[in-house]
């Protein structure tokens, strides 16, 4: 799609709450996101849908959002405190004002299939769905089906209280089935925009791929609404033999923004997952008051002989970001192999959290796993806690995990100076070429040229805010 912009000068200021799932005359009225479990209103849902829904307000209930004494959400508490009794709208009658430029958001334009979400809502004019064979649609409307209830559930049974939140609030989202034996040429690109501040998201996608599928799916996930919660929920089921390219990118500076991407995937046996993952925070080395928070979890399930994943991941963060990357690889049968490599550069006093662990299984004889966690700290007050985990329960395996925290390298630096090259030149091409070991394994040549350009415009800036000297 050629298009750049949004064409819509106004949405639908009719649309009722109780048409989002939620009891009419709410729309305008702030609430915290416990109460608003109070106000859904489930009729004309199916029987299922309303079940899952009260289901998961119950458990919230009951569950809450972490807290400290969860280990995996220690060093993101702080900026979660007080997000239950924080008052937020969950959908909203504003007008989307003509001209809103999505490459001005730092969204490439792809070609391929597109689906545009603003604020939660489905933006017809700039989406390209299909629904047959391949289908690619809103997931609202396609809750009628009830094969989803299985799709939906999220496995292991080890729900955060965010991802309850987004089973009960959801309003939209995108399905994607792509049937057996069917390799889809065309990228398709997932949108999703937050504008409006105080607003509360709480978009789902479910992705399922037939045996001996193929897709590049393509996520753009950008925030520019100070004081608004993103709670996103990604589902991919891979199929047997199945190829599933998989880039997100999470673009969060706005000023105390939350941004909680969860993405679920199971691959059965001979499937191949590749993830890319791109998150994007502030570009200023100072900032007053508390920025971005950008939290990720990746959890791979590893369910058939012979399935495969790579996770390849790159954080950028300065000001007072806080990134949080979680990857969690289950090789759950025999003969299965992992590989992770994620890399952080950051700046002024943000803040970066790499926890990835690999269980292997008793029944996983004869895995191989391979993890490594590298960081370049740019300024003193930049601070990154890594803790990479094997836990083995099997005798026959290959596995191995590292890390490494530090500034660049001073011999590098003096021998390029030596052949040369300034110091301000050499510092960024060895800066560069630790980021894009990770940008080269994006295979689409549009969304990788625009990841470089993203990392060269970060760098340049942040050195500018850092006022870097030859």
């Amino acid at each position: 799609m050629s298009a750049t912009h949004l064409e819509l000068a106004v949405k639908d200021g009719g649309e009722s709450c109780k048409s989002k799932g939620l009891r009419a005359g709410c729309e305008q009225q702030p609430r915290p996101l416990a109460a608003w479990l109070a106000v859904l209103d489930t009729e004309g849902e199916p029987k299922w849908l309303a079940n899952a829904r009260r289901n998961a307000s119950t458990a919230f209930a009951q569950v809450g959002l972490p807290t400290r004494k969860n280990e995996e959400w220690r060093y993101s508490e702080p900026r979660i405190r007080g997000l239950e009794s924080a008052s937020f709208n969950v959908t909203t009658t504003a007008a989307i004002p003509a001209g809103i430029n999505l490459t001005d958001l730092g969204i490439p334009m792809l070609g391929g299939r597109t689906m545009v979400f603003v604020d939660g809502d489905f933006v017809p004019s700039l989406s390209s769905p299909l629904a047959d064979g391949v289908q690619l649609l809103p997931l609202a409307g396609a809750l009628a089906d009830d094969s989803l209830q299985a799709r939906l559930s999220l496995t292991g049974g080890q729900e955060t209280g965010f991802d309850l939140l987004n089973t009960a609030l959801f309003k939209d989202g995108v399905l994607v089935d792509v049937p057996k034996n069917v390799d889809v040429s065309e990228v398709f690109h997932l949108i999703f925009v937050n504008r409006i501040p105080g607003m509360a998201t709480h978009p789902r996608v479910l992705v399922r791929l037939g045996a001996n599928s193929r897709l590049h799916l393509i996520e753009s996930r950008v925030c520019t609404a100070d004081e608004s919660l993103s709670n996103s929920v990604t589902q991919l089921q891979v199929g047997p033999g199945a190829t599933l390219h998989h880039v997100a990118t999470l673009e969060g500076s706005a000023g105390n923004s939350r941004q909680l991407e969860h993405i679920a995937v199971s691959v059965a046996a001979d499937g191949r997952f590749r993830s890319n993952l791109t998150v994007i925070g502030s570009s200023e080395s100072e900032s007053e008051g508390p920025s971005a928070l950008v939290r990720v979890d990746l959890d791979v399930d590893l369910v058939g002989e012979g399935a495969e994943c790579t996770l390849e991941g790159l954080y950028l963060g300065a000001a007072n970001d806080h990134i949080d990357c979680h990857t969690r690889i289950d090789h759950r049968v025999p003969c299965c192999t992992s590989r992770q490599l994620y890399k952080g550069i950051l700046a002024g006093k943000a803040k970066a959290v790499f926890n990835g662990k690999v269980l292997v299984h008793v029944d996983a004889q004869h895995s191989q796993a391979q993890q490594s966690n590298k960081n370049l700290l740019l300024s003193e007050g930049a601070l990154v806690n890594t803790k990479p985990q094997l836990e083995i329960w099997a005798d026959d395996v290959q596995c191995a995990h590292g890390a490494t925290v530090g500034r660049l390298d001073e011999d590098a630096l003096f021998y390029m100076q030596s052949r040369g090259l300034p110091k301000t030149e050499a510092r960024k091409l060895l800066r560069v070429a630790f980021a894009n070991e990770i940008c080269s394994g994006v295979r689409s040549n549009p969304m990788r040229a625009h990841l470089e350009e993203v990392l060269a415009s970060w760098l340049s800036r942040v050195d500018a805010s850092l006022a870097v000297t030859p």
